[in-house]
């Protein structure tokens, strides 16, 4: 679950590959939470998200006694806080891609973010291929309902022909024209291939 968070919450910690577990759990303890409430602790439910193991008792305590749906609230309102916080000391851009392949816990935390944060400078900048996931057009559509059309969902088109073209010669400027045209046939539109 949260694939689609790992990212964005390693990176807003700061948290390297190489980083060990106590290294990690420093981190994420050091994370500010400025003027958001401190009524929840980041740490456990962080490093719950993280698969980091829990060796502080007391961390583990707060963590184990909640049955899993709890588990996620408290998951969500640690992530929900830490998003939160650097949204008041800066504005933030949660860019989320390939949410085709996302995991529905991925998802039900994007609706609850979308949901609950409205008063702080934070974009949800969601992209997915609706071709291999065409459920997630009507599930985010049915989330802009729920939030006033507080943002707007774009659907994108393939390139036509020639605009394949233009795009394979700008990447590749000394190919051939028959490469260009191979390279904009195989691609069907899309610029990513």
């Amino acid at each position: 679950p949260y694939s689609a968070f790992l990212n964005i919450v390693t990176t807003l910690c700061g948290i390297t590959p190489t980083d060990s577990d106590e290294e990690i759990h420093a981190k994420i303890a050091a994370v500010k939470l400025g003027t958001v409430s401190t009524l929840i602790d980041l740490v456990p439910y962080i490093e719950y998200l993280l698969s980091i193991e829990l060796v502080d008792e007391a961390l583990l305590s707060k963590v184990n006694h909640f049955d899993p749906e709890q588990l996620k609230r408290q998951v969500f309102l640690a992530l929900r806080e830490m998003f939160v916080s650097h949204a008041r000391r800066q504005p933030l851009i949660l860019v989320l891609d390939n949410l085709q392949w996302a995991d529905d816990v991925s998802l039900e935390l994007i609706e609850y973010l979308a949901q609950s944060v409205d008063s702080v400078p934070l974009l949800l900048y969601l992209m997915a291929r609706d071709d291999e996931a065409p459920q997630l057009k009507t599930r985010f559509e049915q989330l802009l309902a729920k939030v006033n059309q507080r943002g707007a969902l774009v659907s994108l088109e393939p390139l036509n022909q020639a605009s394949s073209v233009e795009v394979a010669k700008y990447l590749l400027p000394n190919a051939s024209q028959v490469v260009l045209e191979y390279m904009s046939r195989q691609s069907d539109g899309i610029p990513f291939y």
